[in-house]
């Protein structure tokens, strides 16, 4: 998977935009925005990197 795919995996996923945004350290704001139509391709790379980190040690894909 490509980062912008693993970023709208996650966003589009059942968890909360609250408990991503608790996990990664950034305003929940920031997630809806992107959320909501902001497109991922603009998103900070600090933010961006967050996210894959994220994916990679909680949600653990199965493959």
């Amino acid at each position: 998977m490509t980062y912008t795919e693993i970023i709208a995996s996650v966003l589009n996923s059942d968890q909360t935009s609250y408990s991503i945004a608790k996990a990664i350290g950034v305003p929940v704001q920031t997630i809806d925005r992107y959320r909501n139509g902001s497109n991922i391709d603009n998103m900070k790379l600090y933010i961006a990197e967050k996210i894959v980190s994220y994916y990679h040690t909680e949600k653990k894909p199965s493959d």
